[in-house]
């Protein structure tokens, strides 16, 4: 019976699987026992009905046959034990040095966490007690005893050798309940244990199915300065999202969900994350917060490491981003990191980050290599206590189908017309840009702007410090203030006496000793000069 199912279009490859532990049996074992079991009468009970129809296949080349359908024999030892796993059950058990034993299931390679590998073993060097030669069956005996049996295991390690990077190649795959979606068409197909997929959303893809609550939510949060719904930043989100069911990471960016209290970015997120399965990791914040002894790529990091969607949440008021982290990890670059007292391993980070707080991480860079790379998502509706749906998530929870088909659309949608940048995320994101020039508010109290303007370096280095002294701020060094000022148009430039000025700005309520006239190189001036009227370069 076992042949014919195997040779049959039925076969599965669950049919290996042990499902149920309480007997140690795999699928195939109880549905063989099952038909057995259910089935009053055989063939033998009717022999004289079929003996007519009856042929002996076995008369001339009987020997050859049955030396056909011999066992393979291996030898008795811990190795040898090894090899008989190895041939059972090879085809759906994998070790990786990194990640320890992989287990098909019928649906993905599962990291083995419950000791399933010890009850293969068993059940295989247990199976010699059925044996008809002795010497199989004291062996099987002595395999009671632990110790071989893991030595046995230690053996079979390199039978059935893997490497991390031959599991989750696939871009644009997406492992759920009743197969596995291609997220360039929308198309299902069946489950195949040689996609090497070890992670699954535990939702079935019904592409008929809705979600008119999840719609009807995010109408609810996300309104524009008038308070109508913007739809806009909606098809975003869908697109967003959409990006983030995949191992794509070209947009190179990092979403900030920024907004007070009850505006629903908690429920948004928790539901992305349970639509997501496997594919969602959540972090602290501080996984991407600068510290004092930053490093990069950190355990927190590692933790993440084929994940597709990851939220940090929360992060304490004025804490600053790791700005070094966050290009290395959208910038589609291999990056190195380690589990606590473990070895380093290399991965390209494929995940999208929502950032979700209610406080602006402190961003100290004003270039392009980390300010193109955020998107700041506003939640500006605060939703009164009286018109909290406490039933919303168990609603939310009802339409997990219908949200996972809106995510897929999404993805469609996003590699037909890209992301984009909506009106509100553009203004929010300039918006925040803006609050983190920190050298800004220094320049607006004390300083004026002027192409024929000049004043030596540490001359307004020293008001710079005590600016911030008074304003109780923490003074930025020499180098890094001068950088920021470069990034303005302001430049150093040595004078006379082998001193060092910056072109283009002054002190305002001082004698203006370096200003420059087209007729005159030096001269003194007050700000009354007409031609230093402040303006802003940036």
């Amino acid at each position: 019976m076992d042949s014919m199912f195997r040779e049959s279009e039925l076969m599965r490859d669950k049919w290996d699987v042990i499902h149920f532990r309480d007997t140690n049996e795999t699928y195939g074992e109880r549905t063989i026992a099952n038909a057995i079991a259910s089935t009053p009468t055989t063939i033998l009970d009717n022999q004289d009905q079929f003996e007519e129809f009856s042929f002996d296949f076995l008369e001339e080349n009987t020997t050859e046959v049955v030396e056909d359908k011999q066992k393979k024999k291996f030898r008795l030892t811990e190795l040898g034990n090894a090899e008989r796993i190895a041939y059972e059950y090879g085809h759906i058990i994998k070790y990786v040095n990194e990640m320890g034993w992989l287990i098909w299931d019928g649906k993905r390679w599962r990291i083995d966490t419950r000791k399933e590998i010890e009850r293969i073993t068993a059940k295989v060097l247990r199976g010699l007690y059925k044996s008809e030669e002795e010497p199989e069956v004291k062996w099987a005996r002595m395999c009671e005893r632990r110790n071989i049996r893991m030595n046995s295991i230690k053996d079979l390690m390199p039978l059935v050798p893997a490497q991390r990077e031959d599991f989750d190649k696939h871009e644009y795959l997406l492992n759920v309940e009743n197969g596995v979606i291609d997220l360039k068409t929308g198309e299902l197909s069946l489950h195949d244990r040689d996609l090497m997929l070890t992670k699954m959303v535990n939702i079935e893809y019904k592409k008929e199915e809705d979600c008119q609550n999840w719609k009807a939510f995010l109408e609810s949060i996300f309104k524009d300065v008038e308070g109508d719904t913007d739809y806009e930043l909606i098809d975003f989100i869908q697109k967003a999202i959409g990006y983030s069911l995949t191992s794509d990471i070209s947009e190179q960016v990092m979403f900030f969900l920024y907004g007070g209290g009850r505006n629903g970015k908690s429920t948004f997120i928790n539901t992305i994350k349970n639509v997501l399965g496997d594919y969602a990791k959540q972090t602290n914040s501080d996984t991407f917060i600068k510290k004092k002894h930053d490093s990069g790529a950190n355990n927190d990091i590692a933790r993440l490491a084929g994940a597709r969607f990851v939220s940090a949440v929360e992060s304490e008021d004025g804490q600053q981003l790791s700005e070094a982290l966050v290009k290395q990890i959208t910038g589609g670059e291999p990056i190195s990191a380690r589990f606590l007292r473990q070895e380093f391993f290399e991965f390209t980070p494929e995940f999208k980050v929502f950032f979700t707080t209610n406080h602006k991480p402190i961003i100290k860079g004003i270039d392009e290599g980390i300010w193109r790379r955020v998107r700041m998502v506003p939640f500006t509706v605060t939703i009164a206590k009286e018109k909290m749906d406490r039933k919303l998530p168990e609603k939310l929870s009802m339409e997990m189908p219908g949200i996972l088909n809106w995510a897929i659309q999404g993805c469609l949608k996003w590699q037909r017309e890209g992301l984009g940048e909506p009106k509100s995320i553009r203004v929010a994101t300039n918006s925040y840009k803006e609050e983190m020039d920190i050298i800004e508010p220094f320049i607006l109290d004390m300083c004026f702007l002027n192409p024929l303007a000049k004043i030596e370096a540490k001359e307004l280095y020293t008001a710079y410090s005590r600016w911030c002294e008074d304003e109780g701020e923490i003074a930025l060094k020499n180098r890094t203030f001068y950088r920021l000022l470069e990034n303005k148009n302001i430049y150093k430039k040595r004078g006379a006496k082998n001193k060092v000025f910056l072109n283009g700005i002054g002190l305002q309520k001082e004698d203006y000793k370096y200003l420059q006239k087209e007729e005159s190189s030096v001269t003194t001036s007050t700000q009354e000069n007409a031609l230093i009227t402040p303006f802003k370069l940036s």
